[in-house]
């Protein structure tokens, strides 16, 4: 689904986002990319976050492109999220990339074929480009059969590759989808499994 929280300038309230997240819980939906933060907590959109990670909905957002340290956004910033930093081709974080103690995992952020306005495709950077990388990494974890939804974020982590930056920065590394699912074919003797 395209749960639409903001107007055609990319603007909304933490209300708007709190009724997508609950949209989200009604329609059953097991993962939510969060390509947006703020910079202030809120408890309303705590308690939805809470009530979504109830409902074992996977939430992926993006850290925010503040850079510096202890700059990660809301709601990226709340432990039932996963929080997504950005890496450039080279594998080094990129310069505009939020850090700090919440970042889970860092992944491709530096000019990424994007959707754009007026049906067009651009290159774009930040963190919002990033969080799909892991939002489409859960979704792929969820197609495999027998995956539970509590699983798939410790798997998303545990094969992460550590590309040596500090945790604040990197999280526990680099996104590896190979290596996710691999994980778990190992671990269950192949795909289809009971």
């Amino acid at each position: 689904y395209s749960v639409k929280a903001f107007d055609k300038r990319g603007m909304g309230t933490v209300s708007d986002i709190i009724d997508a997240l609950n949209w989200c819980v009604e329609k059953r939906v097991h993962v939510i990319n969060m390509s947006f933060g703020i910079g202030t907590n809120s408890r309303a959109l705590k308690r939805a976050i809470q009530a979504a990670h109830k409902h074992n909905i996977i939430m992926v957002a993006a850290a925010g492109n503040s850079g510096g340290n202890d700059s990660v956004l809301y709601p990226a910033k709340y432990d039932e999220v996963i929080a997504v930093a950005a890496s450039d081709s080279n594998d080094r974080a990129a310069d505009f990339s939020s850090r700090g103690p919440e970042v889970n995992i860092i992944a491709p952020g530096v000019d990424i074929p994007s959707t754009y306005t007026n049906q067009d495709y651009k290159n774009l950077s930040g963190t919002s480009m990033a969080c799909p990388h892991v939002t489409g990494a859960c979704a792929l974890l969820m197609s495999i059969p027998g995956m539970k939804t509590e699983n798939v974020r410790n798997v998303i982590l545990s094969s992460a590759k550590d590309i040596g930056l500090p945790e604040e920065t990197q999280g526990v590394g680099l996104l590896n989808v190979s290596a996710a699912v691999s994980s778990i074919k190992n671990a269950k003797g192949g795909f289809f499994y009971e």
